[in-house]
C-alpha cells in the first residue's frame, strides 16, 4: 500500500492520505529520539512530539513495547516507502521547529536518519500550524 502526494503551494508535498498505521509507529520514535537533543530550556509544556502521538491514538509512546524495541536503525528499517520517508522529515523537521532549539546536535541526528533512511531534501511549510497540519495529514488516519 502507498499513499499517493500531491502538490500544493509550489514544492510542499501533501499525502492523499495517510501512511499505514505500522509506519506511523516508527516515525513517532525517531521524532521523540530527536526531540531529546539540543531540548529548549524550558521544555514547552506539550512537547510536539506528544502532541501528534496523542492526535494518532498512540499515548504515552515511551512506555509501549514497541517504542522499548526500536533504535534509530531498526526504526530506519521499517520505513520502506519513499512516500513514508518524506513523512518522516516532515514530522523531525517539525519537532526541530518546535522541541528542540535546532542545534549541532540536533541537526547532526536529522542528517544522520535522512542518511539512513536514503530520503531525498524536502520543502516543508514556514508556518508552524500549517507544518503541524502536513504532519498530521501524514500521519493521522
Amino acid at each position: 500500500m502507498r499513499a499517493s502526494e500531491h502538490t500544493v503551494q509550489g514544492h510542499i508535498k501533501r499525502p492523499d492520505h495517510a501512511v499505514p498505521r505500522k509506519y506511523v509507529e516508527p516515525i513517532l520514535f525517531l521524532a521523540d529520539q530527536l526531540a531529546g537533543m539540543d531540548r529548549i530550556t524550558p521544555l514547552p509544556p506539550t512537547r510536539m512530539v506528544d502532541v501528534l502521538a496523542e492526535a494518532t491514538g498512540l499515548h504515552d509512546i515511551r512506555r509501549q513495547r514497541w517504542y522499548r524495541e526500536l533504535n534509530d536503525d531498526k526504526a530506519c528499517e521499517m520505513i520502506d516507502l519513499e512516500t513514508v520517508k518524506k513523512g518522516a522529515l516532515v514530522v523531525l523537521t517539525l519537532v526541530m521547529k518546535s522541541d528542540t532549539t535546532r542545534g549541532e546536535t540536533a541537526k547532526a541526528y536529522f542528517s544522520k536518519i535522512r542518511n539512513l533512511l536514503g530520503a531525498d531534501p524536502i520543502t516543508v511549510p514556514s508556518d508552524i500550524g500549517e507544518h503541524k497540519q502536513l504532519a498530521l495529514r501524514y500521519l493521522k488516519s
